[in-house]
């Protein structure tokens, strides 16, 4: 047996190390890609998809050939693996796609190929986790919901974060299970899947001997979400709702999670639901512990939320100023 050293290389993701941190990215793979693809000439964009991106549009179109297809399919494959890696940021676009892997049109190729122009923008844009003391390990959720995106079945698209001392570790983007009836419905689904989530990182971290103190903190931008979670009374608009996304209810109990109001303008999973603007898609991305592609967008302007304690209260950061306010 020999030792290698370091890790640099490790299932298509590069590993670089320097004293401030460790970055992950995947530039060899996303090169590999656009070559394989015939867009190594490509012109970058500045989103993955369009704002307002909608899946079912050009009904009317007629299907792909045979072989533009099996194009379709392997472009979506290898946007999947890289999104479940280092590229949360282009979740939605790839569940989007994804959706009509078996029946393309010609408007879903341009779309997929539209993902990897948007890569082509940022070979190096990875997940960034910066240097920390060794006893300092702060896991925190984040979870959203887009009520009734998807314009053919008009369920909604959960999506979730975990960040570790600031710095992605897990996500989802996914069409929620059943049709939810309001906003709220949308939001406490999308919250019960996270909770899941979190419960068995925490126990994993545990494992791992950094026990977390306290619950997991999870952020939410729907405070009747919240409240929902924290009353066991039944109402009149949520009584038709399925026993198990009441699980959420028993882990707020038993102190397992804290469920924590946050603004939109904060929510580091609005980038897993929904196509966002330029410049929100750049403080999201930001929120994960990722450089936005564009430098016109800096890391500093958009700010990193840092529990102060378990109460409720954070502060907004500004990092290179170190200046922030009480949220």
């Amino acid at each position: 047996m020999k030792d290698l050293g370091e890790v640099k290389y490790y299932l298509g993701m590069q590993i670089e190390r320097d004293e401030s941190g460790i970055l992950i990215h995947q530039e060899r793979y996303i090169l590999n890609m656009l070559q394989s693809f015939g867009l190594s000439e490509a012109n970058p964009v500045r989103t993955p998809l369009p704002t307002g991106f909608d899946v079912h549009a050009y009904e009317d179109e007629p299907l792909l050939r045979d072989e533009l297809v099996k194009l379709y399919q392997s472009i979506v494959g290898s946007l999947m693996y890289a999104c479940t890696t280092t590229q949360p940021q282009i979740a939605f676009a790839v569940s989007q796609l994804s959706k009509v892997a078996s029946c393309p049109k010609m408007f879903h190729l341009q779309a997929a190929k539209r993902v990897l122009r948007y890569l082509k923008g940022g070979v190096k844009s990875g997940i960034f986790f910066q240097t920390q003391p060794q006893s300092q390990v702060q896991l925190v959720g984040f979870s959203d919901a887009d009520y009734a995106g998807d314009s053919a079945s008009r369920r909604s698209h959960s999506g979730y974060v975990f960040c570790l001392n600031g710095a992605a570790i897990s996500w989802q983007s996914k069409r929620q299970p059943v049709v939810a009836l309001s906003t709220t419905e949308s939001e406490y689904i999308s919250l019960c899947q996270c909770i899941q989530e979190g419960v068995w990182l925490r126990r994993l971290f545990g494992e791992f001997g950094h026990d977390h103190a306290g619950g997991v903190p999870v952020f939410v931008d729907n405070q009747s979400a919240i409240a929902l979670a924290q009353n066991a009374c039944l109402h009149g608009r949520t009584k038709h709702m399925q026993v198990r996304w009441h699980f959420i209810r028993e882990m707020v109990a038993a102190g397992e999670v804290i469920l924590q109001w946050c603004p939109t303008n904060r929510q580091a999973a609005d980038i897993l639901t929904k196509s966002l603007p330029f410049e929100r898609h750049g403080v999201c991305m930001t929120l994960l512990g990722m450089q936005p592609h564009d430098d016109r967008v800096p890391a500093a302007d958009a700010g990193v939320l840092v529990l102060l304690s378990l109460a409720d209260s954070m502060l907004w950061v500004a990092p290179t100023h170190g200046q922030g306010g009480v949220v």
